[in-house]
């Protein structure tokens, strides 16, 4: 009971280690993901990332798959390999008793001994284990967190360019009929059971540059509806593949839609009806109609009708009913098919003038688009080509006034000697005069004492 009770003190300490390590771990996250480092391992125990995925990711093969698509099936044969090895670790765990029972055999000991260290190991490496998933789960999440926020920053202020590109236009997007210039397939459907009429009134009432406008206007205004539907799949946690690559799917209705390959259809089963039709002056069965036809057999047949037997006009006559029959009812399947075509010709017409009218409309915005490109990537040359001059021209400057403090420096430091030696020479020229006074001075009065005494000489002789 003793070393069962010590055991549970082991797992309970390593339980807390656990705890611990991972508290810290929570906290450099916290700190700013710097200095992350990995749990401690018992001996022997290998750090196996869960998922194993190869860098760079292998190339994306269908364009029409969207990218969380793309990731899960990559991401599927790793989860898969994850879940088998959860299901083996949990298999080889094992549950003994806690008692010792009643056997204190030496063999029965040591038996019991390997059994508690597999446990304490097995028990160890679950903890590291799930440390290292928890630790995968959470980095995962700050990833979908710092995704989401990256999107919710970027989309707001692309549709604010995309705004500020839209408000200087004129014209206003309600104004035009049936939804004409918008991208949903809804309102495509809507317009095919409407009478066309509206264009050619459209056609009159507008200039081409205000339509320009509210095309431009409309398709900015449908980014803008699309990029808000991406951003509320981002922030509400929603598979962008059911939501908004849905919508941007149904916007290209015109390039990648079903009624294209109809289109498609109904063209070619028109050349063919086109080719063997009795219109068709190139075809082979112009000028073969039914009443050609029919006159034709009236005439091969009127003389066996002159000269025969009786039994046999009347099987002809029969022949000749049967024949009209058998025409007037290929003459209703004829103005059935007649009116098929010609229906099929309108719906073609109005799918190939609405064609027509789309990939106008692209070729001038692409051109447009084009235009402004190379203006602003003139622009763009001009500005740096005058910010390498002004860099040029301040470089030549800070070169020259470099230039100008060096020899001022020298300049200077010789004006500084100039002015000692000035001072020096001030001061021996100061000095000397001092002299030249001091000696004057001492002069006078030798010459003063010398004429007293010859004046007191001469006196003297007088006497």
């Amino acid at each position: 009971m003793e070393a069962n009770t010590t055991l549970k003190q082991d797992t309970q300490m390593q339980k807390e280690k656990s705890l611990e390590v991972e508290d810290e771990d929570e906290a450099r996250s916290a700190a700013g993901g710097e200095g992350l480092k990995k749990p401690p391992l018992a001996d022997g125990v290998e750090l196996v990332s869960v998922y194993n995925v190869p860098f760079p990711l292998p190339e994306q093969t269908i364009p029409e798959l969207c990218r969380d698509e793309y990731l899960k099936n990559i991401l599927l044969p790793y989860r898969t390999v994850v879940e088998k090895r959860k299901r083996t670790e949990d298999s080889i765990e094992l549950l003994f008793p806690d008692d010792d029972g009643p056997e204190k055999t030496p063999e029965a000991l040591a038996i019991k001994r390997m059994i508690r260290q597999t446990r304490l190991w097995s028990a160890h490496r679950s903890q590291v284990v799930s440390i290292i998933k928890r630790r995968t789960v959470r980095l995962y999440e700050f990833a979908l967190e710092c995704q989401k926020a990256s999107v919710d920053f970027m989309l707001p202020r692309l549709r604010k360019q995309l705004g500020l590109f839209s408000n200087p236009w004129p014209g206003e997007i309600n104004e035009m009929p049936n939804n004409l210039f918008n991208w949903s397939v809804d309102y495509f459907m809507q317009r095919l059971h409407v009478n066309q009429l509206y264009l050619d009134v459209i056609q009159r009432e507008r200039s081409t540059s205000d339509l320009d406008c509210i095309k431009f206007r409309t398709d900015l205004h449908e980014m803008v509806s699309l990029l808000q539907e991406v951003r509320d799949d981002f922030i509400d946690g929603r598979d962008i593949c059911k939501y908004s690559m849905t919508l941007i799917h149904d916007a290209k209705y015109i390039t990648n839609s079903d009624w294209i390959n109809d289109i498609n259809k109904a063209r070619q089963l028109q050349e063919e009806l086109q080719y063997n039709t009795f219109t068709n002056h190139s075809s082979r069965n112009y000028r073969r109609t039914t009443i050609d036809r029919q006159s034709n057999l009236k005439i091969e047949f009127e003389h066996e009708q002159a000269v025969g037997p009786i039994d046999l006009r009347y099987r002809i006559n029969w022949m000749h009913s049967c024949i009209d029959q058998k025409l007037m009812k290929l003459k209703g399947k004829e103005d059935l098919l007649e009116k098929e075509l010609n229906e099929v010709r309108t719906h073609m017409k109005q799918d190939a003038l609405v064609h027509n009218t789309v990939e106008l409309v692209i070729a001038n915005l692409s051109a447009s688009f084009k235009t402004k490109i190379r203006e602003w990537e003139e622009k763009l040359e001009t500005d740096l080509e005058n910010v390498e001059l002004l860099c040029n021209h301040t470089s030549n400057n800070l070169q020259k006034v470099k230039d100008d403090l060096v020899f001022y420096k020298e300049q200077q430091e010789m004006y500084k000697q100039r002015i000692i030696e000035v001072k020096a020479q001030i001061e021996q020229e100061e000095q000397e005069r001092i002299q030249e006074m001091e000696r004057r001075a001492f002069s006078l009065p030798q010459k003063s004492l010398q004429k007293q005494k010859r004046q007191s000489k001469n006196k003297k002789k007088k006497f």
